[in-house]
């Protein structure tokens, strides 16, 4: 997937990196400043849910796995998808009860059914070191810089990111009723025509309200 030689390796370094840094203790509230951030094709390799959710628990990690919506099928979740998701929430469910750890509720949804505010709060970062706001900014090849020469903190504060903390965009999301209120945030990488430094312009979607 990664498609280069030796990230395995390079990974294992980085990840011990941040270990000895600290970055897995708790804060003050509890709460581990590292994270892990995947997503899970469950008829195809649900096994790895239960072995990554460990190794998060175990190295002090905040686990954030989601399983991948497969394209076109949004409204149709296959019923075995179901019990193969049912059955792997039960084992990990049953796991942070062994570490004293109880659900509040028996499931949490993700980023479906609301705004994905992902971009006001993070970065993603390539296995190249290029900086994007998200993903989909990424894979519109949109690149605010590269940590391997310049500071996060710096590359948090570039023009761009503040942009987009700040919501100033241009093009039909700008003046959407769902954006509007908040409903929605747009999507970096799917409903803008252009991303630059300077501005985000926005074509909007199907679900287009006029403000």
């Amino acid at each position: 997937m990664v498609v280069s030689s030796g990230y395995t390796a390079r990974r294992a370094r980085v990840l011990g990196f941040l270990y000895k840094l600290g970055f897995n203790q708790p804060d003050a509230n509890g709460v581990s400043n590292l994270a892990f951030v995947n997503s899970i094709m469950p008829s195809v390799n649900d096994g790895e849910i239960s072995r990554l959710y460990r190794y998060c628990r175990e190295h002090g990690i905040v686990p954030d796995i989601d399983t991948l919506l497969p394209f076109g099928r949004a409204g149709r979740m296959t019923s075995e998808d179901i019990m193969i998701i049912d059955r792997v929430s039960g084992e990990l469910r049953w796991f942070d009860q062994t570490l004293g750890i109880e659900w509040p509720v028996d499931s949490i949804q993700t980023y479906i059914g609301q705004a994905c505010d992902r971009c006001f709060h993070h970065l993603y970062i390539d296995h190249f070191g290029r900086v994007s706001p998200c993903l989909g900014a990424n894979k519109k090849e949109v690149y605010i810089g590269n940590i391997r020469n310049q500071q996060i903190e710096k590359l948090w504060r570039v023009p761009l990111m503040r942009n987009i903390r700040a919501r100033r965009y241009g093009g039909l999301c700008s003046v959407c009723a769902k954006f509007l209120d908040g409903r929605c945030n747009s999507c970096l990488g799917r409903f803008t025509s252009r991303i630059s430094l300077g501005g985000i312009e926005t074509t909007g979607c199907w679900k287009f309200e006029r403000g």
